[in-house]
């Protein structure tokens, strides 16, 4: 059995976890995201967001000189118009305000995920429901050790690819990735069940 990566604190896994655990399942991992690359991950929306509000504040202010009704709605239109901006700023407050509720867990039977903003929601998947595994490290998790563990599922999302549940900005996620793999596959020579 590979050693577990950081140790679960049980205080952390039963307050943050207790209402969706099963009875006898055992925690291998519980983790959170490093709180600025947690943050990265809404920076290109943000990007996106705050040069479509700089194009629109610049043909607002030159929305002035149209003559007519035009000028009278073109206000209300690009305030609906700027939404992407409004939108890519109110989403790095969600990251933010989403945060302090989110968790990461590995069990023997599934992963499970904890976030939310206002309530607690949790997703998880069964290691049988797993098609794919993957850990990622972009350059700024580097910096902080840090990657980004996927696993795809059979189900098909809203872009018709497959869901992906992701650990994000995680610490070893080298090391979290190989105990998810081998918990995998024990549980697929199982049967599926552990």
């Amino acid at each position: 059995m590979t050693p577990v990566v950081q140790s679960p604190d049980m205080f952390t896994v039963s307050a943050q976890f207790g209402p969706v655990l099963e009875p006898n399942e055992k925690v291998h991992w519980v983790g959170k995201p490093i709180f600025a690359l947690y943050l990265l991950t809404g920076v290109p929306f943000l990007v996106g967001g705050l040069i479509w509000g700089l194009f629109d504040y610049v043909f607002f202010k030159a929305g002035g000189t149209f003559p007519g009704p035009f000028g009278a709605v073109l206000p209300i239109f690009l305030l609906v118009h700027a939404a992407p901006c409004w939108l890519s700023i109110l989403n790095m407050l969600r990251l933010a305000l989403t945060y302090r509720n989110t968790f990461y867990l590995v069990t023997d039977r599934r992963l499970i995920l904890r976030s939310g903003f206002v309530g607690v929601d949790f997703k998880s998947v069964d290691y049988d429901k797993i098609q794919d595994l993957e850990v990622n490290v972009n350059p700024f998790e580097k910096l902080f050790a840090a990657g980004t563990v996927r696993a795809a599922t059979a189900t098909i999302g809203w872009n018709n690819r497959p869901e992906r549940k992701k650990f994000v900005a995680i610490t070893s996620p080298y090391e979290v990735f190989k105990q998810i793999k081998q918990l995998s596959s024990r549980s697929k020579e199982n049967g599926f069940v552990i």
